[in-house]
């Protein structure tokens, strides 16, 4: 399976290098401006189909796009890309995320991915050199441990259902976790009412499989202490109307976010310098 893929294809080295008051007004969505896809990469057969696209910052992402008739891969965007942002916030190894444009001339020439709807998709920056995807290794490299422990709060504040790990190549081998599509309770059929699971506990198959010490994961909840609710909310308002996400949904998901943020952190005590 490839390192940065979805589940299935060919091995990433092989890729192209190419209240009674009134509510507060909503927060503006942040002006995440897309990057504009421009040559088509790899394709990889898998559920929500993806494919890898050189684009005009000289970098390869990963992307999703919308399909007619499969509302369950606007669902695995919206949620690619919402951990991919809140996985940054928290500083956890997730590849950076962006919106990519992906013009009607690409998609019209290149039968690939015909399947595509035009516009902008989710994007997920290929990680070179990594190996394809792995269960949990290389739990004592140093440079791990700490990077382990964010995933497992992000795991457990985001309902991660799908754990894929790949490893850089050259020493040392540090982990990432790419491809968060499966996250949100309901997987890609999550909806504002799956999102009422507030009750967060960080992801006990990434703490014993490293052998996670209370410490540790203290010092990671320390960091998901410092990120602000309201880059949360910033967060939700910028996943694109196209996507299919309604305001109900966004509110649901601001509140999931906020709530199990707050239940992580009331069960670790701050870690003392």
């Amino acid at each position: 399976m490839p390192g940065n893929g979805d589940e299935e294809g060919v091995p990433p080295q092989e890729l192209a290098a190419a209240g009674d008051e009134a509510p507060a007004p909503p927060l503006p969505a942040p002006q995440w401006v897309p990057i504009r896809a421009h040559t088509f990469v790899q394709k990889w057969g898998s559920a929500s189909d993806p494919a890898a696209l050189l684009c005009d910052d000289g970098s390869v992402y990963v992307v999703k796009a919308r399909h007619n008739g499969r509302p369950d891969i606007s669902r695995m965007m919206i949620a690619d890309h919402v951990v991919g942002r809140i996985g940054q916030l928290l500083g956890a190894p997730v590849p950076e995320v962006a919106f990519v444009d992906v013009p009607a001339a690409l998609v019209a020439a290149q039968p690939e991915i015909a399947a595509f709807l035009p516009g902008v998709g989710h994007g997920s920056k290929y990680v070179p050199n990594t190996t394809e995807r792995e269960q949990i290794s290389h739990v004592n490299e140093p440079v791990n441990r700490d990077r382990f422990a964010r995933l497992a709060v992000l795991f457990g504040w985001a309902h991660g259902a799908d754990h894929q790990f790949i490893y850089e190549k050259v020493a040392p081998p540090r982990v990432y976790s790419h491809d968060h599509g499966h996250f949100f309770p309901g997987g890609p059929g999550w909806t504002g009412a799956s999102l009422a699971q507030h009750n967060a506990n960080v992801d006990n198959s990434i703490v014993n499989g490293c052998n996670l010490t209370p410490a540790e994961i203290a010092h990671a909840i320390a960091r998901l202490n410092q990120v602000d609710p309201a880059d949360l909310e910033g967060v939700v308002a910028g996943v694109p109307g196209e996507w299919d996400i309604t305001p109900d949904e966004r509110t649901a998901m601001v509140g999931f976010l906020t709530m199990r943020r707050l239940a992580l952190i009331a069960q670790y005590p701050v870690v003392q310098h």
